[in-house]
């Protein structure tokens, strides 16, 4: 396990049948595009008191590198790739 998580510039590509199973499919990171598969997955919230309601995936691509791909109600998405030890 990493010590933790550094923002990255990656953007997402997600597989959509209906939002309930929206989940990361792809990281666009650096020029390339990495397949990922989600090892974890969970939901942060309730919203209250301007809090957003989170969906949070742990994610690793063909590598062995694991991400945090963090998608807020609002539309932001935030993509973090775990620290080595």
């Amino acid at each position: 396990m990493g010590r933790g998580w550094v923002e990255t510039g990656a953007g997402v590509e997600w597989f959509s049948g209906h939002r309930a199973l929206e989940r990361p499919v792809r990281l666009r990171l650096g020029g390339r595009v990495l397949e990922l598969a989600v090892e974890n997955a969970w939901v942060e919230g309730p919203p209250s008191g301007g809090r957003e309601l989170i969906r949070v995936f742990i994610v690793r691509d063909p590598g062995g590198r694991r991400f945090r791909v963090s998608a807020y109600d609002g539309g932001r998405v935030g993509v973090g790739v775990e620290e080595s030890e």
